[in-house]
């Protein structure tokens, strides 16, 4: 079995949206990754790194002051400590502290030093300096000497090596200022075509999404049991003696010697060649039991848990064969067919993992009998019940037939070598032995060969097993080449910056003439979802909108992802003047969990009688004259990533609106709120302000140290904040 074919179903099941399978979200893995307990600086920078590979900025750049404030001073740290504090947002956006953390960072670096990260924090250094005094300029009123800085910024990029250039880029989306963007499109896209598809991503995908397989359990086959045998041969043996009786009283001494060795000799033949055939017939039957079912399997099923597992499982069941359905064969027949069989094996899994709970982990199982029975169907063993099966040798069919013939030629040979009254008491007899050998053989051979019969059921027992092991490791070792959280995370920011360029594209604007732009990610209704621990979470598809802001209003470009191929489709536009916009809110949602995954529901319906099903989802609620655009904030809908305590909530909560874009777009959206069409003006004064405020602090700061110390020996920034805490966003009761 090749380990880097995909096992029958994974595509299915990663790739699943039609909320037939049960969606409760998986947690991959137990390493935190996003979590650091450990006072080691090395080992908060490791964490930052992690965070902001993972699309959590905020959070990275928390580990980074943390791992600065216990003694690290290197060059990697300011590189990456300055990429946190720039990724996902606008020169605009930043607030004192994370001014003065950046200055800080920038500040750290000789330009003459020839360390790689050094060289590249220089890059990031000059393309925010560059964003900064150009904002404000027109894209004709650049001077020469601004494009001639922009190029040597530019040159010095495309001289950084490919891991740094392609970092630079990706977090420093919205830093760079649209005449920078626009001189350097072609680079961006030659790198956005490759991050979207790089690392195997169409095959590597949709395995984040797939559970660690549970490890099959052997099935405890009963012992084989022969009811009413023994009353069987106490009949038989009745008969024996009545035909010797018979025999005894009706017949002379040759006959009865004739007729009696006669009988022995065929229950002799039978017990010699029968066995062979029985052993068969067993090994026939448990095929035929395992192919078209039994209802004998399903007589022990009560227990209310495990008849619940094995309707559950029977829903999969029957998802995994109508997907597995034999080439030529419609699903419909194909369920029809084996309905029968399904049922048995939803008994039999029942009997086996009944006290399990988490469904998803058997996935792999039903699609391995559904593989199982297509194959089955295509060899032929479906239909014929012995295919497969070894026949038995001739001349044990010769012999059964000869025992047959030797009865009956020792009693016609008795009745021949009689006369009158003894002749036909030769024939009664004989007649009369032939079913008590019968029934005497056969059922005596059933009791005999009850071993036999128990190890040829562990062997079939063993065969099927050993079947679902090979699977079973082949799901192993297919899912060790799972795609890490942050190469998931480089992926969809390549899409969501992908989107944006066809947006731009097609609406015929180019960066300098979007005022500003930001992108939130809304997961599909019925999407597959999955974690690591700590982590945000995952959707294997999802609705991007792009928000494109221009001098003249906003415009949404919207388009579902299909993310395991990175493919858009279903693409459409919004657009609306700044004075359209009421109010930017986050508000609650309620979620109900059922069988397949969960639904949104109003929160009003549900209060104040809440039930134990029901849990709260955030929205981001947009609310324009005449509509309302609402953009769902995933947190709690799978049931698996429910929280527990509200810390968990508001953990969780902060999380989801980092990684979904939320936390920048709705600060946005409630600037146009309350500024108008002039809110971009607004912004820039503002922010003017407060750029003039830091610097003069910042020169004031300087002079005072300059005339305490004639020279500073260190290029170590001043002494920067504790670290942060993130801050609480306002949560509206819809």
């Amino acid at each position: 079995m090749d380990a880097a074919q995909a096992p029958p179903g994974a595509n299915s099941i990663g790739g699943n949206a039609s909320g037939v399978l049960q969606n409760s979200g998986i947690v991959i893995g137990d390493v935190k990754l996003y979590a650091s307990d450990s006072e080691d600086p090395d080992e908060l920078f490791e964490t930052g790194l992690h965070r902001l590979h993972g699309n959590m900025p905020r959070k990275a750049a928390l580990s980074f002051s943390a791992a600065y404030d216990r003694g690290m001073r290197e060059s990697r740290l300011w590189f990456y400590w300055a990429l946190a504090i720039l990724s996902g947002r606008s020169d605009m956006d930043l607030d004192a502290e994370s001014y003065a953390e950046l200055s800080a960072c920038l500040s750290a670096v000789e330009a003459a030093s020839t360390d790689p990260f050094d060289r590249a924090t220089i890059v990031v250094k000059g393309l925010f300096e560059l964003s900064m005094r150009i904002r404000e300029t027109e894209m004709e009123a650049l001077t020469e000497e601004d494009r001639k800085a922009i190029m040597v910024v530019l040159e010095l990029l495309r001289k950084l090596s490919d891991d740094r250039k392609s970092e630079i880029t990706r977090h420093l989306d919205r830093v760079i200022d649209g005449t920078i963007m626009d001189l350097s499109m072609q680079m961006l896209r030659e790198q956005l075509q490759e991050r979207r598809s790089e690392h195997a991503r169409a095959d590597r995908a949709p395995r984040f999404f797939l559970p660690d397989p549970m490890t099959p359990r052997p099935r405890e086959m009963p012992n084989w049991t022969a009811p009413g045998a023994w009353g069987v041969i106490v009949g038989g043996a009745a008969l024996a003696l009545l035909a010797g009786a018979i025999l005894y009283f009706g017949a002379d001494t040759t006959a009865q010697v004739l007729t009696a060795a006669g009988a022995i000799a065929a229950l002799a033949l039978i017990v010699r060649c029968a066995p062979a055939m029985m052993l068969r017939r067993e090994r026939v039957k448990l095929r035929a039991r395992h192919y078209q079912g039994s209802a004998t399997d399903m007589l022990w099923v009560r227990w209310p848990q495990v008849m619940a597992f094995r309707d559950r499982f029977a829903q999969v069941l029957e998802y995994a064969f109508r997907e597995q359905a034999p080439p030529g064969r419609a699903p419909e027949d194909w369920l029809a067919e084996t309905g029968q069989a399904r049922l048995t094996l939803s008994c039999r899994t029942a009997e086996r993992y009944g006290d399990q709970d988490d469904m998803e982990t058997l996935y792999w199982l039903a699609y391995h009998y559904a593989d199982q029975f297509a194959d089955a169907s295509a060899s032929g063993l479906l239909h014929h019940k012995d295919a497969g099966v070894s026949p038995v040798s001739p001349m044990a069919k010769t012999g059964l037939v000869g025992a047959g013939a030797l009865l009956a030629l020792a009693t016609a040979g008795a009745a021949a070598l009689s006369e009158g009254w003894g002749a036909v008491a030769a024939v009664i007899g004989g007649l009369t032995f032939a079913p008590a050998i019968a029934l005497l053989g056969y059922h005596g051979l059933r009791i005999g060969l009850r071993r036999r019969f128990d190890e040829e059921r562990r062997r079939w027992a063993k065969e099927l097993f050993t079947a679902e092991l090979a699977q079973y490791d082949h799901w192993r070792e297919w899912l060790r080449n799972r795609p890490s959280d942050m190469e998931m995370s480089d992926w969809l920011d390549a899409d969501l910056t992908w989107l944006r360029m066809q947006a731009m594209n097609e609406l015929r604007l180019t960066h300098h003439d979007v005022l500003a732009h930001f992108a939130i990610t809304e997961p599909d209704p019925f999407a597959r979802a999955a974690r690591v621990p700590d982590g945000p979470i995952r959707y294997s598809k999802y609705r991007l909108r792009t928000f494109l802001l221009t001098h003249n209003g906003v415009r949404i470009y919207s388009a579902d992802l299909d993310f395991n191929d990175g493919s858009h489709l279903n693409p459409s536009m919004d657009n609306f003047r700044y004075d359209m916009i009421i109010s930017a809110e986050l508000v609650k949602s309620g979620v109900r969990y059922g069988r397949t995954g969960a639904a949104l529901v109003d929160r009003n319906q549900i209060q104040p009688n809440m039930t134990a099903d029901v849990a709260l989802a955030h929205e981001m609620k947009l609310a324009l004259h005449g509509r309302f655009i609402r953009i769902v904030i995933e947190n709690q809908r799978y049931q698996n990533f429910a929280p527990q305590t509200p810390a968990e909530e508001k953990a969780l909560l902060d999380l989801a609106m980092e990684t979904s874009g939320a936390v920048e777009g709705l600060r946005i959206l409630q600037s146009i709120a309350g500024e108008g069409r002039d809110w971009i003006v607004t912004e820039r004064a503002r922010h003017r302000r407060f750029i003039d405020r830091e610097l003069f602090t910042r020169n004031a700061a300087i002079n005072r140290i300059d005339r305490a110390t004639p020279a500073i020996e260190s290029h170590e920034p001043a002494a920067l904040p504790a670290p942060r805490r993130t801050s609480e966003l306002p949560i509206a009761e819809d």
